[in-house]
């Protein structure tokens, strides 16, 4: 009798805690955590101008793998032009997943208002 007691118990308890699990959610990192982590790793190779990042939380998807992560971007004066990168960060480390340079098309003239 005491054997099955134990089962039960146990059974009852690991229903709870996976219950409880899945109700609660995963542990992110703040978006403003996230920037400072990402400028701190920036400002190693120079001086940065400026940067942003959105609130919320993306899911992106690549090779069939699903991440929950914050986009941003960083700017950067080099020889008196400005660079800009977008990154991607994993929401619950911080760590950068993917960084790319943005071409501005500074050349194209805007139109003149009339």
């Amino acid at each position: 009798m005491n054997f099955r007691n134990l089962l039960i118990g146990f059974g009852v308890g690991t229903s709870i805690g996976f219950a409880l699990g899945k109700a609660i959610p995963d542990p992110s990192l703040s978006p403003e955590k996230v920037l400072n982590m990402t400028k701190r790793k920036f400002r190693e190779a120079g001086t940065i101008s400026g940067s942003w990042i959105y609130m919320k939380p993306e899911r992106l998807t690549r090779e069939d793998v699903n991440d929950q992560v914050y986009r941003g971007g960083i700017s950067r004066e080099i020889d008196g032009e400005t660079i800009q990168y977008e990154f991607y960060a994993d929401a619950r480390t911080g760590s950068i997943i993917d960084i790319s340079r943005i071409q501005l098309n500074t050349e194209t003239p805007l139109p003149e208002e009339e």
